[in-house]
């Protein structure tokens, strides 16, 4: 399954290194169209909203998880943008990023 998303900053780059680790869906497709606006086309995945959780073994792994996306991200000079709890998708008990729209690289990446 498949999802188009239509917006108008977005960070290819980013999403694609997070997808090879697994952290993000798989990206299909990015494109530029008239007026500003980008496509993209990316793996459906099914799954949750990150939520509080009555399994504190399943908080914490959460947790450990984050921090090592965001700990690897940041050593390849990545920035997230809008790390929050919609952007945080929980599928089959892992978490997956979403929502590259602010991210990018160190420097270069600008919150609107």
């Amino acid at each position: 399954d498949l999802v188009i998303k239509l917006t108008r900053s977005y960070s290819p780059e980013l999403h694609a290194f997070c997808a090879r680790f697994g952290h993000a869906p798989k990206l299909y497709a990015y494109e530029r169209l008239a007026g500003g606006i980008i496509a993209i086309a990316m793996e459906y995945v099914n799954g949750e909203m990150l939520a509080p959780t009555s399994d504190p073994a399943l908080q914490v792994k959460w947790i450990t998880t984050l921090q090592g996306i965001v700990g690897n991200m940041h050593e390849n000079k990545f920035v997230h943008g809008d790390l929050r709890p919609p952007n945080i998708m929980v599928v089959k008990d892992e978490v997956m990023l979403l929502d590259f729209d602010w991210g990018g690289k160190v420097g270069e990446a600008r919150y609107p």
